[in-house]
């Protein structure tokens, strides 16, 4: 059902590494055709696809011992290593370099590599690696991010280039835009400029609010910039949204107490906050608040800051939740989107099968077994 598609190359959890890989502008080397000599490689995408991501590393290491010449296994062999519970950041760095080594090009994935390597604390490999990078604002960010801690003048120079480029970055690239203000803040707070640490840091919990570092870094930017009135209401803020984080250092809240702490926050925050309203919409439906949430749906599907991604996700929830006619809505404004699109076809087939339009089925299930026959959740 869609409640259980898992698209290879729509994953509709942004937070899993493997967007950044499998959502990449670049142009990656191309697939191997699908045929039986194959098959393990195809195996390893829609392991991939269901976060099987130890299954991955097994049919992408079989699929290099039987092709050694194939990139993309080896870009995807390393991207599965960053993700899953025996991730290993060390191995995945390793591949990853291995593959840029032998396709240099793939901005991407230099960018996941600096991350990495930033993670494991080798900053000099993380340096040679940001210094090879084309001009952009994700690039100046982490060239910013590693020249942080040993020259903080050239960490300025780079995020003022990503603030210069921050008109340019389209709206659902919000992430992005936070992350340049919360790392913009941290420079300007340790360059002793604490007015414009406090301007980038409002801007940076204005776009997300679940920021909760932010917070605790403006109760010392108010106090420095001596608006003192501030700091009592800023903390509590903090507070509040600390208890939302799941980081794994804090017990994790039920549903209904997630949702419950979210409505304390909602009027303390922006609200248009894209961030704070996609968790909301999960929490409401969870919790089987299905008319709020159907509400927020609808207004969730016409903001420029959604994506294919983000539509995908939303499909599977509005289906989990009982509103068919709205899934279907969903799944085929992300066809309109991206008409090859594995997820939304699986989806739509599975949904006109079952309102009994066998004849529409099938042919969303043509559409996507020539884009992909080897993708499994046409087989099901």
């Amino acid at each position: 059902s869609p409640s259980m598609s898992r698209c290879h190359n729509h994953s509709p959890h942004m937070g899993l590494l493997l967007v950044l890989c499998l959502l990449s502008g670049c142009q990656p080397p191309p697939s191997p055709e699908r045929t039986a000599p194959n098959l393990a490689y195809h195996r390893a995408r829609n392991a991939i696809a269901q976060e099987r991501f130890d299954w991955a590393r097994i049919y992408f290491r079989q699929d290099l011992q039987q092709h050694p010449d194939r990139v993309e296994s080896l870009r995807l062999e390393g991207m599965s290593w960053l993700s899953g519970y025996q991730q290993s950041l060390t191995t995945g760095s390793e591949l990853l370099a291995r593959y840029l080594a032998r396709y240099p090009d793939d901005e991407p994935i230099k960018l996941q590599l600096v991350r990495t390597l930033l993670l494991i604390g080798d900053r000099d490999h993380a340096r040679v690696w940001a210094g090879r990078l084309r001009d952009s604002a994700a690039a100046n960010l982490i060239q910013a991010e590693v020249a942080l801690l040993a020259d903080p003048d050239a960490a300025r120079v780079a995020i003022e280039q990503a603030v210069a480029r921050l008109a340019t970055l389209p709206p659902e690239e919000y992430h992005l835009q936070s992350r340049i203000h919360v790392l913009a803040a941290q420079i300007y707070e340790r360059l002793e400029d604490p007015t414009r640490a406090l301007t980038h840091a409002l801007e940076a919990v204005r776009l997300n609010p679940l920021e909760y570092g932010v917070f605790y870094q403006l109760g010392r930017l108010w106090r420095a910039t001596g608006q003192t009135e501030h700091i009592a209401t800023t903390l509590e803020t903090y507070q509040i949204v600390s208890r939302l984080q799941q980081d794994g250092t804090r017990t994790r809240l039920t549903p209904t107490e997630e949702l419950a702490t979210l409505r304390q926050l909602e009027p303390r925050i922006a609200r248009d906050s894209y961030e704070f309203r996609r968790r909301k919409l999960s929490l409401l439906l969870q919790t089987d608040q299905v008319a709020e949430g159907a509400d927020l749906l609808h207004v969730l599907r016409r903001d420029p800051r959604t994506t294919l991604a983000d539509l995908l996700t939303y499909g599977k929830w509005a289906d989990e939740s009982g509103r068919r006619s709205l899934s279907e809505e969903l799944f085929t404004q992300a066809l309109e989107r991206e008409p090859e699109s594995p997820g939304a076809l699986a989806s739509l087939a599975y949904l006109r099968h079952q309102a009994g339009d066998s004849a529409a089925a099938r042919a969303y299930l043509t559409r996507g077994l020539a884009r992909d026959p080897f993708f499994a959740r046409y087989h099901h």
